[in-house]
């Protein structure tokens, strides 16, 4: 009776260890979400292109700040899909995620640079 349960205290261990040992490598990181504030983005960029065209009031200006309005909508979509394969995990936007957790990763930063190094 005594190796019985000792048996079955060896195996609880051991299925308890191993369950705990997949939750932290397998489950929390394939739950982890990255999140994306666009919106910031957005009016960042469209300061800029309101700046472009009133200090350039030629029709030229607002054709190359048009046609970099353009250019930007094509890289973002690029960008956009790309982040998900970047950090390894599901990409929202911010302002559809309700309440913060440990899982959460703040991507608008990475979203900038690779915005900025078009």
């Amino acid at each position: 009776m005594k190796a019985f349960a000792l048996h079955v205290v060896t195996t609880t261990l051991i299925v308890a260890a191993s369950l705990l040992a997949y939750d932290s490598v397998v489950v929390k990181p394939a739950v982890r979400v990255g999140v994306v504030d666009l919106a910031s983005v957005y009016r960042a960029r469209e300061a800029s292109f309101a700046a472009d065209i009133t200090k350039n009031g030629t029709e030229e200006g607002r054709s190359r700040a048009l046609d970099s309005a353009r250019k930007f909508a094509e890289r973002l979509t690029t960008v956009l899909e790309e982040l998900p394969r970047d950090c390894a995990c599901t990409v929202m936007l911010k302002s559809a995620v309700a309440g913060g957790g440990g899982n959460l990763v703040d991507l608008t930063p990475l979203l900038q640079r690779k915005l900025g190094a078009t």
